[in-house]
This record gives structure tokens, C-alpha cells and sequence, in this order.
């Protein structure tokens, strides 16, 4: 399946067209669902199918770099990878250096929808709120709806559909309300300021990232062999020296993530112009499509859309229940003795 997914993209075909030929030939997901299009679009993005080793910062893989500054074979010696020319070759296309093969000529060419900044956060609430289980909402023509349905797979119980351009503009308004007024300790603002940081400085919040990833890496590798010395992998003398040896090597290589960490640590977010309500409208006006939708982001991990209570219904912010985003690590407070007979 891998195979065929990167040989159908090097040959010109897109995302969307893979996962419907692959779902229609009876791959499925490793959920059992339809294959998506932005699934394929991870597995093309992925370096370890190249065989290197990979971790993932904010849902991007990223080649994993050992104390000396080398990526890491992952795959057994012998074993075939995707070849590198065909990797080069789909990513050339993706990035619209080379073209799709079997396009129309340019002035043959309908105009390409324009990017919703709502794409990939509306959810049908028809499909249940497990993330794991539920359906998202997707344009099809001017609405949103529910996934499964545009696929024609009648797996939702309950589908729902909503007008693009009023869900939007409902979507817009709560998130400028949700962020002009906010009491300043409110979570929402805190992952916002999180966030901020990475769509105001991305070089250096893409650098603190990655740095903070290879720790992960590193630290899990030290966990790695000591659950191995306790499973009894390194018996006798020579395994005592040689896990020794590779324990100091793990720890040295925790030690130096941390230091490339600390010397690209992320700096303090100013959100004062998200929190004043004309900068904030100046700036949502001021942006593309895919501007608005990291905009959208910052504070929004999600939006359940709906079923409307009749046919034609206006759309209102009560169709749209929002999942505010909060920061990393965060815990709800533990209310006081007493507090909660309140």
C-alpha cells in the first residue's frame, strides 16, 4: 500500500484521487475507515520511508539527528526503501516545481476553489465527539458536510450540513469574542500565547521545536535501555560493559539535545494586538484564507457542527460548539474544600 501510494503520486496523481482508488480497492485505514487524503499526504511527507529514523513536532515528521549531527538508518540492511528519485519526484510536484501529468492546458483549467480557514476543524456532531470515531465536515460545493457523505459512505448516523460562508463568519466572530474578551488567566489565551509564537516568529519557534523533540528522542532512548538492563537484555560482564557504554552514549546525547534546546528557547508572546478588538479585526481582514485559518487555530482545537432544527435555518453560534484549545501540560484546577457543595 505504501508503494503504490508513493508510485501513484510520482506519476502526477494527487492525494484525493489515491485515497478514493485505494478505499474503492478495499485498503482501509488503520482504524478501519475510507483512506483519507490527508493520510496520504502524511505517508508521502514521512522521511522514514526513505529508512531513516523520525520523530514528530505538532504532526510533522522530522529526520531524527543523533550526538554527532547524523540521521539514523532505521531499516535492516538488505530491506528496500522507497527510492530516493521517486521520494524527489512527488515532492517536486507537490511543491508545483514540476506538473501533474495529464492536466488540461492552463486556460482549460477551472478556477481552484479558494482555501476555507475553517478546513480541518468542523466536525459532524452526528458522528459522536470521540475524536477517534468522529467524522469530520468537509466543503462539498458551497457547505459543509459531513465527511463519510461526500465519500458516499452511509456510516454516520446522523449527518449534518452547514452553508461554508455562514459558518465562517459565525466561526470568525466567537474566536474575535473568545480573545478580546477573555479574562487574561483564561487557559484559551494562555495555548494562544503558545502559539503565537510560532505564526509571529516561525524560525525560531520552528527551531525550538525540533529541539525539543530530539530531547523526547534522546530521554526516550535512556528509558529504552534501562527497560531492556531490567528485562534481563544485558546478563554477565560483557553486557553489564556494554550497557555501560550505551547508557553514558543515551544520557550524553539528552545532555546535548538539552543544550541545543536552551540556546534556541522560546521567547514570551505579546498577544496584545489579538486582545484589542480593532487590531485584531484589522489583522483577521488583513489576511489570506490560510492566514485566517492559523489564526483560527490558535485557539481553536475543534468545531461540532449541528443538525439544524429545520430546513433553511439560519446558522447561528449555537449550531457551532467550539473546543477551545488549551496549553501543553495543562490540568483543571482542584477546586477548594467545600468548594464544590457550593
Amino acid at each position: 500500500m505504501i508503494v503504490r501510494i508513493h508510485n501513484e503520486a510520482a506519476e502526477g496523481a494527487s492525494n484525493r484521487k489515491i485515497a478514493l482508488g485505494l478505499t474503492a480497492d478495499g485498503y482501509r485505514s488503520s482504524r478501519g475507515g475510507p483512506v483519507r487524503s490527508n493520510t496520504v499526504g502524511k505517508i508521502l511527507r514521512n522521511p522514514v520511508y526513505l529508512g531513516w529514523q523520525v520523530f514528530t513536532v505538532k504532526g510533522h515528521h522530522h529526520p531524527y539527528l543523533n550526538a554527532k549531527g547524523k540521521p539514523v538508518r532505521v531499516f535492516a540492511k538488505g530491506a528496500e526503501t522507497i527510492p530516493q528519485e521517486t521520494f524527489d519526484k512527488h515532492r517536486r510536484i507537490a511543491a508545483g516545481i514540476d506538473r501533474r501529468k495529464n492536466l488540461p492546458p492552463v486556460e482549460e483549467q477551472e478556477k481552484p476553489v479558494e482555501h476555507s480557514p475553517a478546513s480541518g476543524l468542523i466536525w459532524c456532531d452526528g458522528g459522536g465527539r470521540d475524536p477517534k470515531k468522529g467524522h469530520t465536515a468537509t466543503i462539498h460545493g458551497q457547505s459543509f458536510r459531513c465527511g463519510p457523505l461526500c465519500l458516499g459512505i452511509t456510516t454516520c448516523p446522523d449527518p449534518v450540513t452547514g452553508m461554508r460562508a455562514s459558518v465562517e463568519r459565525v466561526l470568525a466572530q466567537e474566536w474575535h469574542t473568545k480573545l478580546t474578551t477573555a479574562n487574561p488567566l483564561d487557559p484559551v489565551l494562555l495555548a494562544v500565547a503558545e502559539g503565537w509564537v510560532a505564526l509571529s516568529q516561525p524560525e525560531e519557534s520552528q527551531k525550538e521545536s525540533e529541539a525539543r523533540g530530539q530531547i523526547k528522542l534522546a530521554e526516550e532512548a535512556v528509558a529504552r535501555l534501562d527497560r531492556l538492563n531490567a528485562g534481563g537484555a544485558y546478563t554477565g560482564r560483557d553486557g553489564e560493559e556494554t550497557f555501560i557504554k550505551l547508557r553514558r552514549a543515551a544520557v550524553e546525547d539528552v545532555e546535548s539535545a538539552r543544550k541545543d534546546w536552551e540556546a534556541v528557547a522560546k521567547p514570551i508572546a505579546d498577544i496584545s494586538v489579538l486582545r484589542d478588538p480593532e487590531r485584531c479585526l484589522k489583522l483577521w481582514e488583513s489576511g489570506d484564507s490560510h492566514y485566517r485559518g492559523q489564526l483560527l487555530r490558535l485557539a481553536i482545537e475543534r468545531v461540532y457542527l449541528k443538525k439544524a432544527p429545520y430546513s433553511g435555518a439560519r446558522l447561528k453560534a449555537d449550531r457551532l460548539d467550539i473546543v477551545w484549545k488549551k496549553p501543553r501540560g495543562w490540568k483543571p484546577p482542584t477546586p477548594a474544600a467545600g468548594e464544590g457543595s457550593r
